[in-house]
């Protein structure tokens, strides 16, 4: 018989975890803590006597569980170091209290792990912001397994990752059917994405340059989350206690930032026609901040870096074009928060061309030599369409062994130089069909797929397979 498993359930968002939780309970799994975003979830998960942690900002109910920082006068909130650290901006947090702040944290969940004899981490989708990132790898270090519902780009259906960098997987054993239209490049996009960019478009110029919508996008994109500018973060509890001037002059502080930076852009980008002859590269930038840089991008989170690199690697018979991401001009994801005053010309300085964002990628795809990306979706969406692709970072996508990841010049070099697999559309899917799981990540999946499907039958499938992993003893512990 197997020994009870301890478990904590990190992010839960949807009533399907709560169903999950209640599955695994069944099989002897005992949850010393779950913690969300979803008051209805929640009490559905306290019925079952399970404690839980909510906030409707998810993981940020921790700053009053953690007790930290203890000194509530120090201005380093967990929402502050959370979000500035996400996006490599640290502001006016140092170093060495960067460091203090880390050890805090880490310290916290080694304890906790120890002293609840805790044997497994459920976190829904890759741990990114600082307080579940620390998590992760405090149940790594004390090789303890951790499953990460990751979701993919199909509407309700889901990996089982233990290791975020290897997406390293556990394997379905039910048959599953991947519909998947591939002519059609929407078909490659998340609901919840099409549906933001129906709702906002392309604020870049059409919007923002109008002094109604200015100042509407401005004080929505301020008040909505949290400002922040150049490293200096303000928390919503910051801002609601400034007075009206204080809030004018911060919204009209970043609003002038943003409309340098689009600016910059505007002076920078060239539309594909007027791209030189000859062969190209493309990279596609990430929005920021984003899981997809940090910390899925490894060592090319920095964007620029990654570019800089690229043209160095490349030969000389080779143009680097530029793309920037769609969703980095839209009103909810805030230019300034990934972007900088000068951002774009640096790409021009480095001898790369920055293409128009509103450029379809089936255009590009026909025209260029090799897609790159650092972990986005584009990588998967070129390949699945029958041209190169390749990835810097550590995508979820990269259980497909014919979507290559560069490492190195000789790495570039080969993957420019060999054929485009051959491979049909069924055969490329093989690995979703493998290792994929229907579920729900997000209420999306909620009010669509997934009611399409058995979701008490995909609840046990995935609870079997966690049990089965968990008390299995092949883990192996991951090198840091």
């Amino acid at each position: 018989m197997n020994t009870p498993i301890n478990a904590i359930f990190v992010n839960y968002s949807t009533v399907f975890d709560a169903l999950l939780i209640s599955d695994l309970t069944k099989r002897g799994m005992n949850f010393n803590l779950a913690i969300g975003a979803n008051k209805t979830v929640t009490d559905l998960i306290e019925k079952q006597g399970i404690k839980c942690k909510y906030s409707p900002d998810g993981n940020r109910c921790l700053d009053d569980y953690l007790q930290y920082p203890s000194e509530k006068n120090s201005g380093y909130s967990m929402e502050k170091f959370s979000i500035s650290n996400r996006i490599n901006i640290l502001g006016d947090i140092d170093n060495e209290v960067e460091n203090g702040l880390y050890s805090k944290v880490y310290a916290y969940w080694d304890d906790f792990i120890k002293e609840n004899s805790i044997d497994l981490m459920i976190v829904k989708n890759t741990p990114h912001e600082v307080v579940e990132y620390v998590m992760y790898e405090a149940f790594k270090n004390a090789n303890k397994k951790v499953v990460v519902l990751e979701k993919t780009y199909w509407q309700g259906l889901m990996l089982l990752i233990t290791d975020i960098f290897k997406t390293t997987c556990l394997i379905n054993n039910k048959t599953i059917d991947v519909n998947l239209d591939i002519v059609n490049k929407d078909g490659m996009i998340p609901y919840w994405t099409k549906a933001k960019r129906q709702l906002y478009g392309d604020e870049r110029n059409k919007i923002f340059n109008k002094l109604r919508s200015f100042v509407k996008l401005t004080m929505q994109g301020i008040d909505a989350k949290s400002g922040f500018l150049y490293g200096q973060y303000k928390t919503r509890d910051e801002i609601s206690a400034f007075n009206i001037l204080q809030k004018l002059y911060l919204f009209v502080k970043i609003a002038t930032v943003k409309k340098k930076i689009i600016a910059d852009y505007n002076s920078n980008v060239v539309s594909l026609s007027e791209l030189p002859q000859g062969r190209f590269v493309i990279f596609y930038l990430q929005c920021e901040p984003e899981k997809n840089i940090s910390p899925l991008g490894g060592k090319y989170f920095d964007q620029i870096k990654a570019i800089k690199t690229l043209r160095e690697w490349l030969p000389e018979e080779y143009n680097l074009v530029v793309k920037e991401h769609p969703s980095q001009f839209q009103r909810w994801h805030y230019l300034e928060k990934g972007r900088y005053i000068g951002y774009y010309s640096k790409i021009s300085e480095l001898g790369c061309y920055l293409v128009d964002h509103q450029t379809e990628n089936k255009e590009i795809f026909a025209k260029c030599s090799l897609n790159i990306s650092s972990s986005g979706s584009v990588g998967l969406e070129s390949w699945l369409m029958g041209y190169k692709s390749a990835y810097l970072g550590s995508p979820w996508y990269q259980i497909f062994s014919e979507i290559n990841k560069i490492s190195s010049k000789a790495d570039l070099l080969d993957i420019i130089n060999v054929d485009i697999s051959q491979t049909t559309p069924k055969e490329k899917l093989e690995e979703i069909n493998k290792y994929g799981f229907s579920g729900a990540i997000s209420s999306f999946d909620i009010d669509s797929t997934i009611l399409e499907t058995d979701i008490y039958q995909s609840s046990k499938i995935i609870a079997e397979s966690i049990v089965e992993y968990t008390n299995s003893n092949n883990f192996q512990p991951m090198d840091f």
